[in-house]
């Protein structure tokens, strides 16, 4: 019996060296389906180099890892994944597994056996954007996903206190990376409530993005508990890519006194109405009101840093997130 990978191949690099590793691990002989020039000529957007210069690359490749193997091109989208009782297992990349799940259902149709499916997990950049042919024929990364160009993050705030939440935090995972502030952006109030405070961070993300890699906003806003009158302060991140995708995540909630709650309505923000009623502007400091209410034990910076931590998540693992 026989496993199967199917692709375009255009840049051999470490995504598809997990994948032929998965293969090499069943023991199996390899079936490589490698997508023809007429094929992939409808669905890729980027030049690519032609089908005999790819064979050759992967066949170097492989003969180097012991596999045994038989490239044969592939001219639609199934070939005879669907109709051939040689194969038991198809590796797949997570973007693929949809497509691996149609082919089990068609061979089920046909009356053979389901293949197994294995899939991979993405090979991440070090921005952490997946490994992708597109990207080291553009000369944006190394095969091995090392970024060439510089990674570009903005962050649409005023405030100092989140600026250096987005800094630190990216410093650790995503060294070197290059970071502005922008506050070419607006908002319709300072102060919001509930579901606003996410489409508040998700326009100011969406205004500044321009050419950066991440748009990084956070903005804070007041939640009302099961109907009461009791609200939490929630800091709320919202993260968007240059490909359009987001992220997202909230910090831990602090209830706000029901006093602070009342000139907020009156039109203050939470800053100005716990100056307003206490006359301590140490509100502005690294501590905020969280630093106030909580005698100094919880600092606001603390609560925006948890904010971004928990929206990059997703771009952590993001074969859980299609």
């Amino acid at each position: 019996m026989t496993v199967i990978i199917a692709g375009t191949f255009s840049a051999l690099h470490r995504g598809h060296k997990d994948l032929f590793a998965a293969a090499l691990s069943t023991g199996e002989k390899l079936i490589l389906g490698l997508t023809t020039d007429s094929f992939v000529s409808s669905s890729k957007e980027y030049k690519l180099p032609g089908y005999d210069f790819r064979r050759r690359a992967l066949e170097d490749y492989l003969r180097s890892t012991g596999i045994e193997f038989e490239i044969k091109p592939l001219g639609d989208t199934w070939g005879n994944s669907t109709t051939s009782d040689k194969y038991s297992t198809i590796v797949v990349s997570p973007e693929s597994a949809g497509n691996a799940r149609l082919i089990n259902a068609e061979r089920e149709r046909n009356g053979l056996k389901k293949l197994k499916v294995i899939v991979v997990p993405f090979a991440l950049g070090d921005d952490y954007f997946p490994i992708k042919s597109s990207r080291v024929l553009e000369g944006e990364i190394t095969p091995e996903g090392k970024r060439i160009k510089p990674i570009r993050i903005v962050v649409p705030t005023s405030n100092r206190y989140k600026a250096n939440a987005v800094r630190e935090f990216f410093h650790t995972r995503i060294p070197g990376a290059e970071m502005s502030v922008s506050k070419e952006y607006s908002t319709p109030s300072e102060q919001p409530f509930g579901e606003d405070t996410y489409r508040y961070a998700e326009e100011r993300a969406r205004q500044v993005i321009g050419e950066s890699d991440y748009a990084v906003s956070i903005e804070s806003g007041l939640f009302r508990i099961n109907g009461e009158e009791k609200y939490l302060d929630v800091h709320f991140c919202y993260i968007l890519d240059r490909f359009g995708k987001s992220s997202v995540g909230t910090s831990s909630g602090l209830m706000i006194p029901p006093e602070i709650i009342a000139e907020i309505k009156k039109g203050y923000d939470e800053g100005k109405a716990y100056v307003r009623l206490y006359g301590d502007s140490s509100i502005y400091s690294a501590g905020g009101i969280a630093g106030a209410l909580s005698g100094d034990s919880l600092k606001r910076i603390e609560l925006f840093s948890e904010a971004v931590r928990n929206a990059f998540v997703p771009r952590m693992r993001p074969e859980f997130y299609l």
